[in-house]
């Protein structure tokens, strides 16, 4: 097999699991709109450190590599982030759209997680 063809090939399924992780973050985006949803009804603070350290330990546990811990914490926060941005992956989605890629919504809005409710 030639060089450029076992390349396409290999595109061909990280494309696959891509289009996977994408179907997986939807869902996940899912859960924590219904999350968010169930905290304001209860009044209750939208950011749970402990729950994101926990996240974190339980992930760096079963992580086999070669996916390095700290880039895997590092994809978490970011996932993370931009759902207590908004309250919602919704809200924070659309209001960041065009304006604020989400890679810095993180640093950005770090300071106001309590006061954005």
């Amino acid at each position: 097999m030639d060089d450029l063809k076992k390349i396409k090939e290999l595109r061909a399924k990280i494309d696959s699991i891509d289009d996977k992780i994408l179907e997986l973050l939807n869902q996940r985006a899912r859960f924590v709109i219904e999350i968010g949803k169930t905290k304001l009804q209860g009044k209750r603070d939208f950011y749970a450190p402990e729950r994101e350290k926990e996240i974190y330990h339980r992930l760096t546990q079963n992580n086999q590599g070669p996916f390095p811990n700290q880039a895997l914490k590092n994809v978490f926060r970011e996932i993370m982030s931009i759902a207590l941005f908004g309250k919602t992956i919704e809200g924070g989605l659309s209001r960041a759209k065009g304006h604020i890629h989400p890679s810095g919504m993180h640093a950005i809005f770090w300071p106001f997680r309590r006061v954005c409710p």
